[in-house]
């Protein structure tokens, strides 16, 4: 899988680019050598030119051992973050919600009809 296609493509399935990332903290394993690809906030067009490029390479996401770890943060209160199952990996991405989305998202996702104590008091 190569990292910059795999998320560019995540970034599009939610309506964005690259050019919502406002800074980025990854480290990859490669079993026998490491590397960090890190963004800072506030960064320069060189150093974000520098950035996407360094994500231009070819990786191992089948099961085994996860290879790339971090976040991307975005500026629209939402971030890229990696996870694995057994050693399969991919971009998820999370968002900042309110209360009442959360609550929503949660009745969604449990089928839960009552109300919850909360809303009692």
């Amino acid at each position: 899988m190569n990292l910059k296609n795999e998320t560019l493509k995540i970034l599009e399935e939610n309506n964005k680019d690259f050019t919502y990332i406002k800074w980025a903290i990854l480290f990859i394993d490669f079993g026998d050598s490491y590397t960090e690809i890190i963004l800072k906030p506030n960064y320069t067009k060189e150093s974000f030119d520098k950035f996407i490029k360094s994500l231009d390479f070819d990786y191992d996401d089948g099961f085994g051992g996860q290879e790339v770890f971090g976040k991307i943060m975005l500026v629209t209160d939402s971030w890229l973050e990696r996870n694995e199952y057994d050693g399969s990996e991919w971009w998820e991405y999370k968002r900042v919600v309110n209360f009442e989305t959360a609550l929503y998202d949660l009745r969604e996702e449990t089928k839960w009809t009552r109300p919850f104590k909360e809303e009692l008091e």
